[in-house]
Order: structure tokens, then C-alpha cells, then sequence
């Protein structure tokens, strides 16, 4: 080695050496504003070396508690764990037997968190969002999180969970983009929105019109399934099920009428190659255009298999 550094080395090591030891305290209470702890943050540096100064106070002591916790680090344990990662450092600790540590904390408002939820449901619900009625069950109980810049972010519902009388909604909440904690909020839904109902008993495969329904109001949160269409003049189909006085008409209610319903009188095509012959007969079965049905001749014919052509008209079929 150079002697000329060798010389400089030893004068740093002795100039150290007079500067005395690092004086430190112990502070009987600190409040953390990071997510680790430094020396400074539990103990007063009330005398250093000007180029170790900012060294001690940095030292990274761990990681600080949850965000509104208390945690006690007695003296002998922070100095121990100062020893083991500076262990040339030469330090003398005075103060009290242990520190109180807390780390800083904010607490979301939980309007905000109520707001956020309330989108994602309007969102869920897409043409009939803006016309839901949103109601908060209660206040979310909200923990305390770090400071920092908080962000909110709702989790998406589908159209099927946010059409309930009852919704939960889960909140993320992040701060600096660090996920901190989830926050489920419960809110009431009512969606209103104008229906169709039963004037009277319908019964089943009854194609209902004007006569048979008339508009009211209702909560569409409150239905099983998507209402048929509230204009009565656009209906089309027949019931698959009977329907009470007063009960709202569902769309799965409805199904397309067959080209041929069973109970039908149809007319029974026999063609040959020189002669075409119509009877009548009974629909056996629902049929639609290019379906085989049975359909018994009025003649008193045993049923016989026909093929439907067009509403009221099969094709007889040769086995």
C-alpha cells in the first residue's frame, strides 16, 4: 500500500477515535411516517462525526408497524439491533428503557369509499344505472392506512349481481399504489321501471295482447328475471306457464308460437303424382316449419307422422 494513504487512513481512523463516540437518546415516543424506521426516527443523534451523522440517522431499522398500531422497542433491543448492523460504529445510548412507536396513519372517508361503490353498480347495471336508486346500509367500517396518496378501487360486478335488492360491494384501497386494505360496502337497490301484469289468469300457451296486460310500476331489482317489454303492442310469443292476476309478465314467460301448436285443426296434405288431397286433422304435437309431427285425420285414420309446411298446413309422410 501507498505509504502516503496508509498515513491518511490512520490520521482518519484516529481523528475519528478523538471525535468520541456517537451520543444518542432514546426517544420515549416516535411517530413513523415511512414504512421503515431509521435511528432517527427512535433515538436523537445529539452528537456525531459531521460525515456519520446522516449515515446514523438513516440506518434502516426495519419495517415500521400497521398503519394506527403502537409497538414497544425496549433500549436494549434497539441497541442490539443497531450492534449488528454497524458493529464498528462506536455509540453511547442514554434515555429511557424503551420507545414507544407509532406509525402515521389517515383515515378514508367513507362517503368516498360509498361514492366508489355506487359507480360500480350504476356501471354494472349499464342502460339502467342512471334511474337506480342506491341507498347505503350502513357506514363501512374503514381501518386506518399509511399516509400517502389513497386510491380507490371498486371490484366489478356483473350485470346479474348488481340487480339484487342487496348488493356488497368491495372497495381496494392503495396508497402510493400499494394495496393497503379491501373494504366491503353494502348498499340497497331499487331500479324502478314500468312492466306489463295479468289484467287476469292466463293460461298456459294463451297469446296475450292489449286486452290481457296493462303497465305498472315496479322494482326491477325485486324481479326474478328481465321484464317482457312494456309496450303491449310489441308482445310476441305465448306463455309457457300460466300466469296470475297481477303478476308481472317475465320475457323467459314468453316463447315463439309453433307454426303448429298440439290441439290444432290442420289441413293434411296426401300428393301423388297425379293428384293432390287435403283432409282435416288434429296437431298431435307443437310443430315449426320443416318438423315431423303425428296428426290424426278427422276421417277416424289412425295418427299418422306429417311434416310441417306452413302454419295450419303439414305434408303427410310415408314411413
Amino acid at each position: 500500500m501507498c505509504p502516503r494513504l496508509l498515513l491518511l487512513g490512520l490520521a482518519c481512523v484516529a481523528a475519528h477515535a478523538a471525535a468520541g463516540p456517537v451520543q444518542l437518546r432514546l426517544r420515549e415516543r416516535t411517530v413513523v411516517v415511512a414504512r421503515q424506521v431509521r435511528l432517527a426516527d427512535v433515538a436523537e443523534v445529539r452528537s456525531a462525526p459531521p460525515a456519520l451523522r446522516a449515515a446514523v440517522e438513516n440506518l434502516d431499522l426495519g419495517p415500521a408497524p400497521r398503519a394506527g398500531e403502537r409497538v414497544r422497542w425496549g433500549a436494549a433491543a434497539v441497541q442490539r439491533r443497531v450492534r449488528g448492523l454497524r458493529p464498528e460504529w462506536a455509540l453511547a445510548w442514554d434515555g429511557t428503557g424503551e420507545v414507544v412507536v407509532e406509525a402515521a396513519s389517515q383515515t378514508v372517508a367513507p362517503p368516498l369509499l360509498v361514492t366508489a361503490a355506487e359507480d360500480a353498480v350504476r356501471l354494472a347495471l349499464g342502460a339502467l344505472g342512471p334511474a337506480a336508486q342506491l341507498r347505503q346500509e350502513r357506514l363501512p367500517a374503514v381501518p386506518p392506512v399509511p399516509r400517502g396518496r389513497v386510491g380507490l378501487l371498486a371490484r366489478p360486478l356483473d350485470r346479474e349481481q348488481a340487480l339484487r335488492r342487496q348488493v356488497a360491494v368491495v372497495v381496494d384501497v392503495a396508497v402510493d399504489g400499494q394495496a393497503e386494505a379491501s373494504v366491503v360496502v353494502p348498499l340497497a337497490v331499487a331500479v324502478p321501471q314500468a312492466v306489463l301484469v295479468a289484467r287476469r289468469a292466463l293460461s298456459k300457451h294463451h297469446v296475450p295482447g292489449c286486452d290481457d296486460v296493462e303497465v305498472r310500476p315496479a322494482d326491477r331489482a325485486a324481479l326474478a328475471a328481465d321484464p317482457a317489454v312494456a309496450d303491449c303492442r310489441l308482445l310476441a310469443g305465448r306463455l309457457v306457464q300460466p300466469l296470475a292476476p297481477g303478476e308481472v309478465l317475465l320475457s323467459r314467460q314468453l316463447e315463439d308460437v309453433p307454426a303448429v301448436a298440439a290441439g290444432d285443426q290442420v289441413s293434411l296434405r296426401l300428393a301423388t303424382a297425379a293428384v293432390v288431397v287435403e283432409v282435416r286433422a288434429l296437431a298431435l304435437a307443437d310443430g315449426s316449419p320443416g318438423q315431423a309431427i303425428g296428426v290424426k285425420p278427422a276421417a277416424g285414420m289412425a295418427a299418422v307422422q306429417a311434416r310441417v309446411l306452413a302454419p295450419g298446413l303439414v305434408s303427410f309422410l310415408e314411413n
